[in-house]
């Protein structure tokens, strides 16, 4: 048990200096920042209460805020994935419950499974949070195109750590 919460202790830390130290100053093409951040609430348990990952995801939000100066949207942003995440799970099952024991994982559900699940998350991810940055909807085609390209560029960073770094 408390092996499992070290794990996530270090994939939280780990993720967050990543994006600060790392990703947060590359920008592909002037145009794409990749949020992989997002992969920590992603990788957390089916059986997580819904507080727990709500208090889980503030935290992660404000420490990007926090290094970002980003006044919030983060943390507003995560706090939207802590509470859509439930129901985007639901949607997207095949089966009426998961598995107990199993994890959020391309292992335990498959490639195709992990990319709709990635993709969906961290589509509303990010075009809440350029909606978010850009406080109108006068360029929304832009903020569309923004967040698709950079929800693909995420979650293929999200499923090559899956499938290199992750494996249990």
């Amino acid at each position: 048990m408390i092996k499992d919460y070290l794990k996530y202790i270090y994939l939280f830390f780990g993720l967050i200096f990543l994006q600060i130290f790392i990703l947060n100053n590359v920008f592909w093409f002037g145009y794409i920042n990749p949020q992989v951040f997002l992969l920590f609430l992603l990788l957390l348990p089916f059986e997580i209460s819904g507080a727990s990952l709500l208090i889980l995801s503030f935290f992660l939000g404000l420490f990007i805020d926090i290094s970002s100066n980003s006044l919030g949207i983060h943390t507003s942003a995560t706090l939207l994935v802590g509470f859509i995440r439930p129901t985007v799970l639901s949607l997207i099952s095949s089966r009426d419950v998961y598995e107990k024991g199993s994890l959020p994982r391309i292992k335990y559900y498959g490639l195709g499974w992990f990319v709709k699940y990635c993709l969906i998350i961290t589509f509303i991810y990010t075009f809440y949070l350029y909606i978010l940055q850009s406080f109108s909807f006068v360029h929304i085609v832009e903020i569309f195109v923004h967040s698709l390209v950079t929800t693909v560029v995420t979650v293929f960073i999200m499923v090559l750590s899956q499938l290199l770094f992750l494996k249990e």
